[in-house]
């Protein structure tokens, strides 16, 4: 089969890049054809290695040229750059004659269902249900994040599947129809189990809200006293404010960037 997956970009060093990564190398290697479209990739290196036979081309919409900005920038800007990716991403599936067309739940979510390519369409959310809900914005935020949620849930009803990670994501999404659980594949596995002498835990992940690396923190605070350990890996926004927390809380934690590390026990890849 020919498979196309459209996600915002494969430069990031996170969780759904890493997800798509393994999929699509394992997929060539049995087979089949993979088509990967990006919007935001703009020449930049992937973040893994992806087998030289995954096919990937940038559409190059730039939705997060606006990143950081007010909303009423955003408002504005956005349904021109809708416009301009509903055009390249009808004239690449009509071009590419994909039989399955995934989204990863970016910005082309509302707009694939739409094109009559004759493929089938797939949507992967990778998030809780209520992620938009989650980030706990103010005024007209709060009212676009709670308007967008109801819309997530119509969204995902238009697709032929629609794919969640755990049964419990299964539940808060309800009886779409369509829905299906296919949870996230492990690209390693140890040689040997960890001894569990060491007392030492290791979170991995990006140092953003929807991980609560702060929760963990604080609830470390109470452990502390029996010799744990804990590592911290990964990077992102919010470095500076978790380190400010454990200064706080007077705990010790080791620090790492987007790169192998090793204890005496474990060996951590991302």
């Amino acid at each position: 089969m020919h498979i196309l997956y459209n996600i915002a970009g494969l430069y990031r060093p996170a969780g759904m890049e890493r997800v798509l990564t393994d999929k699509a190398n394992w997929l060539v290697g049995h087979g089949h054809k993979v088509t990967i479209l990006t919007t935001e990739q703009k020449g930049r290196p992937t973040a893994f290695q992806l087998d030289s036979r995954v096919q990937t081309r940038d559409l190059g919409i730039g939705y997060e040229d606006n990143n950081g900005g007010s909303l009423a920038d955003k408002l504005f800007h956005y349904p021109g750059k809708q416009r301009k990716h509903r055009k390249a991403l009808e004239k690449a599936l009509k071009e590419l004659k994909p039989d399955i067309a995934i989204s990863m739940f970016c910005n082309e979510v509302n707009l694939l269902p739409k094109l009559k390519d004759g493929s089938k369409k797939v949507l992967e959310v990778h998030f809780s249900r209520f992620k938009r809900l989650q980030y706990g914005r103010k005024g007209l935020w709060a009212m676009v994040d709670s308007y967008r949620s109801r819309q997530d849930l119509r969204l995902v009803k238009k697709y032929n599947r629609f794919v969640v990670l755990t049964e419990e994501d299964k539940e808060y999404w309800g009886d779409t129809g369509n829905i299906r659980v296919i949870p996230n594949p492990v690209n390693f596995a140890p040689a040997t189990p960890a001894p569990l002498d060491t007392k030492t835990v290791v979170a991995v992940g990006r140092y953003s809200h929807q991980k609560g690396l702060e929760r963990l923190i604080s609830a470390w605070a109470m452990v502390k006293k029996n010799g744990w350990r804990l590592w911290l890996v990964g990077d992102g926004e919010k470095r500076e404010q978790l380190e400010k927390q454990i200064d706080t809380l007077g705990l010790q934690s080791n620090w790492a960037g987007w790169r192998a590390i090793w204890t005496p026990s474990i060996r951590v890849l991302l």
